[in-house]
């Protein structure tokens, strides 16, 4: 079957854009329809069911493209799917109730009594999840990227019911969570059914040998991502710990990572098989010439949706959150900037060669300093006003999440014997961002003008003037981008 990258990438995009944005707009229903204490107990609770979630399924979805990627015969594929479902499955009852035992802690931790009302959630939220961590792998892996899309949309469509449902009924918050939860895990049960359609194997069995070597792989890539998921939530556990849940609430919406990633976390997800075979053959080169364009063809859309997030960051949160959220814009604007370094997945190259343990290193020495640089942060900025003190913690994760990738690329570089550059495409990367800077400074000033000369509703003028600047960069780069595509296109 003919490779395309970009169309899977697409493909993808699409399916992963639908269930972020029907995410999204339960976020933005919650905000505006829920008391701040309603929406910061939300927040805790995904908080920690992210963190869960993380630790218990990262590294094994992680194993889906590195195993499937090496195996030659539909026996080594059988044997690896029926035990990664086996493993899978007993991990995920597991998450749930670990989760469950340790909501004391969480309650005592956070300083919420209300979080008890709502165990079923801690319980059959993490298993649910966990379940379904890595379908979007076997997909692609598979090539049935359409059947992809379905699945995606029909969770979508399921999600966006419950909500249109809450509010047409006037449903409690409290009734809202148990009929999410209920679907969540009613959805999850069928991933065995899909699995099974996609790939022709029953996905449940152990065999020894297999599960042990998924073992060896998965459990320090677990540790890894749960080390790196601390680290990106960590501000949010300081602020909780050390603030109320009503500033929480405003903090984990500022601090929300808007789903623009989902466009470079796609197209890692389709060349990393690729690249797997190329580091497994040796063929460093090739290898990082595809990487290098997936990076700079991302870095086109990540650099322009943080230009605008951070440009029109108070219309943009007022639009998503309503005004009462107005109060986290600076933090809003810190963590756009996190996107920057989402153009790609660092560790992949370290992942295909199997050298998960310096991944994990890595994010352990990120983790630690992440906290000692949140805490001295909040502190320190503390002594200028409250509202300082929130940004130690954001500022805090810009620089942990940017330390940690450069330090990774660097390996990378050193145990491959290649440049920089090979891999980093920095000078095209430097022009697609000032181009960005220039745009950014024009529309700002065309937005500051127009709130002058119009009496009418800023939002509002916010998008008509946003939506010129997005045709207008579209005609900028379309050539570029539209060649880095057909290069993609064109690997294999």
């Amino acid at each position: 079957m003919k490779n395309n990258i970009g169309k899977d990438s697409l493909i993808l995009t699409v399916s992963q854009f639908m269930v972020l944005g029907v995410n999204m707009l339960n976020v933005m229903l919650l905000s505006r329809f829920r008391t701040l204490e309603e929406y910061g107990t939300y927040s805790q609770i995904i908080m920690v069911c992210t963190i869960v979630i993380t630790f218990f399924s990262a590294g094994f979805s992680q194993c889906i493209n590195y195993f499937l990627g090496k195996s030659e015969s539909f026996e080594e594929k059988k044997k690896f799917i029926k035990s990664y479902y086996g493993v899978v499955t007993f991990i995920g009852i597991a998450g749930g109730l670990v989760t469950l035992v340790l909501l004391p802690l969480i309650q005592r931790y956070f300083g919420n009594a209300a979080m008890a009302k709502y165990w079923y959630v801690l319980l059959f939220y993490p298993i649910s999840h966990i379940l379904n961590a890595g379908i979007d792998r076997f997909f692609i892996s598979y090539r049935r990227s359409k059947l992809l899309l379905v699945f995606r949309l029909s969770h979508s469509f399921l999600i966006l019911s419950e909500a249109v449902l809450a509010i047409v009924l006037g449903l409690s918050f409290y009734q809202y969570m148990m009929i999410y939860t209920a679907a969540e895990v009613v959805f999850s049960a069928f991933t065995y059914l899909w699995i099974k359609k996609i790939t022709g194997v029953l996905p449940f069995g152990f065999n020894k040998e297999t599960v042990k070597k998924i073992l060896v792989f998965a459990i320090p890539m677990a540790l890894a991502s749960l080390v790196s998921t601390i680290n990106t939530e960590m501000d949010k556990l300081i602020i909780g710990g050390l603030t109320d849940t009503e500033t929480l609430a405003v903090y984990a919406n500022a601090a929300r990572e808007l789903p623009f990633y989902i466009f470079s976390t796609s197209i890692s997800s389709v060349t990393m098989p690729f690249i797997v075979k190329k580091v497994s053959k040796k063929n460093y080169s090739d290898a990082m010439e595809l990487w290098r364009k997936s990076i700079n063809l991302s870095f086109y859309f990540m650099c322009f949706c943080v230009s605008v997030l951070f440009t029109f960051a108070p219309q943009v949160i007022s639009v998503l959150y309503s005004d009462k959220y107005l109060t986290g814009t600076n933090v809003f604007r810190i963590y756009s900037l996190v996107l920057l370094f989402r153009v790609t997945y660092y560790g992949m190259v370290l992942n295909s060669m199997g050298r998960t343990k310096t991944i994990l290193r890595a994010s352990v020495a990120t983790m630690v300093i992440n906290l000692v640089l949140d805490v001295v942060l909040y502190k320190l900025l503390g002594f200028i006003s409250p509202e300082a003190a929130l940004l130690g913690p954001a500022i805090a994760t810009l620089l942990s999440v940017s330390v940690m990738n450069m330090y990774q690329l660097v390996l990378t570089k050193r145990l491959i014997n290649v440049r920089f550059n090979d891999i980093y495409p920095i000078k095209p990367m430097s022009k697609i961002m000032l181009l960005n800077v220039v745009l950014s400074v024009v529309f700002f000033a065309v937005q500051q003008t127009a709130f002058r000369l119009v009496d009418y509703n800023r939002n509002a003028i916010s998008i008509i003037i946003g939506a010129v600047w997005v045709a207008t960069y579209a005609l900028l780069v379309f050539k570029p981008v539209k060649a880095l595509w057909k290069e993609l296109n064109d690997s294999k």
